[in-house]
């Protein structure tokens, strides 16, 4: 699958370091080598900065940048210094300028989307073969990435890259391989009862379909049947086979319980519900520039007793920023839709991509906190990087996918 050779190294790292971001787990390979290969990656990615004598930021860069300042200029009026945020914010600055850096033409980013994909398949089989998926008493995750949404989130990326390199692949071979990936990943998604992630793999899935034909058709109506059966099938799984009904199945029924304005069996659910209000009311006392970089956990423990985000992007930006780091944070998903959406040289298919990434950030806001954690703002520069490659050269066919 990996057939084109690069002079350049950096790319090599690139790719390692997503493999570690996947396989350098608790219970799997040390941790340490995710590290190792990070600093690796930032050193030479500066090296060849200087060398060059010019730097160019992208637009994603300067926007993040923006929020960044944003963020750490909350501290001088909020309650509590929050050093873990602002260091991962300045992470994640650095490693999303080392993506926009090294990924500068559809080939090698066509080689990061396939990492993700073989790398979360590989992540996945070591599970299996150390027999840590056959561990009922916890979430598959729990004690793998140590906390089973993380690990979800993991997944939820590699089966939305496997949903449109199945969409989009041009041979047998391929469909068959991003098929199988896709059902395995999902499989694993279940085993750590991760709805929001589900949800968001489907949704997307839905409509990297419904994006690849541009009139409604035959092939597009079967395409859509497939889809339904699929879901169908997927939550007949779910509700009737024992250990995904135990792990993922119940969460569902009990999800939809509380979304019909029932209640839910599920404490987590009530609890993230009611944190949800608690952020939102307390917002409304200081709407303009809410009370600081994460420090909603810190009036959260305060009500409920327990020191927990929001566990929702939207309430929890708007606590911590207020209206002002709200428009800044969505202003650019919405830019960057209608930019693409008017970009007549971008191909269908990173089209159907860049909104697919973003849709997926979206739902998954409703279940997490995503401006400041690592892995939904390397989704949001690959979106962005897909759009930004196009200003750069006009590309005329995808048979490097496959």
């Amino acid at each position: 699958m990996f057939v084109k050779v690069y002079k350049n190294p950096l790319i090599y790292i690139l790719m390692l370091y997503v493999f570690f971001e996947y396989l350098a787990q608790e219970t799997l390979l040390p941790t340490q080598l995710h590290s190792l290969v990070m600093y690796i990656m930032v050193f030479f990615v500066m090296l060849f900065t200087l060398m060059n004598r010019v730097i160019n930021f992208s637009v994603y860069t300067k926007w993040y940048f923006g929020l960044m300042c944003l963020s750490f200029c909350s501290f001088i009026y909020s309650d509590h210094f929050t050093t873990g945020a602002a260091y991962t914010m300045f992470v994640i600055l650095i490693i999303t300028y080392c993506f926009s850096y090294i990924i500068d033409d559809y080939s090698k980013y066509n080689l990061i989307v396939k990492t993700f994909v073989i790398a979360a398949d590989l992540m996945g089989l070591m599970i299996f073969a150390t027999g840590q998926a056959f561990d009922v008493s916890n979430r598959l995750g729990t004690s793998i990435s140590g906390n089973a949404n993380v690990f979800s989130a993991l997944l939820m990326v590699a089966a939305i890259f496997s949903g449109w390199l199945l969409i989009t692949n041009k041979t047998t071979k391929g469909r068959f391989f991003y098929s199988v990936s896709l059902l395995f990943q999902l499989a694993l998604m279940g085993l750590s009862g991760g709805r929001k992630t589900i949800i968001a793999v489907v949704v997307c899935f839905i409509w990297f379909i419904l994006s690849k034909e541009k009139n409604f058709n035959f092939k597009l109506l079967r395409n859509i049947t497939l889809v339904i059966l699929a879901i169908i099938g997927l939550f007949f799984s779910m509700i009737n086979i024992p250990i995904f009904y135990n792990t993922i199945g119940e969460r569902f029924l009990e999800l939809f319980s509380l979304v019909r304005g029932g209640t839910s069996a599920i404490s987590s659910d009530s609890i993230r519900k009611k944190m949800i209000q608690i952020a939102i009311n307390a917002w409304r006392k200081s709407p303009i520039v809410g009370y600081g970089l994460d420090n909603f956990r810190f009036y959260n423990v305060t009500i409920t007793g327990r020191f927990y985000y929001a566990h929702n992007n939207y309430a929890e930006l708007l606590y911590d920023l207020g209206v002002i780091g709200f428009v800044l944070y969505y202003s650019f998903l919405i830019v960057l839709i209608r930019k693409v959406r008017k970009v007549s040289y971008i191909l269908q298919e990173y089209k159907s991509l860049i909104i697919g990434l973003i849709i997926e950030l979206l739902l998954f806001d409703i279940g997490g906190v995503s401006y400041y954690q690592i892995l939904p703002q390397i989704v949001l520069c690959m979106a962005f990087i897909a759009y930004n490659i196009s200003n750069k050269i006009k590309p005329t066919s995808v048979n490097d996918i496959c």
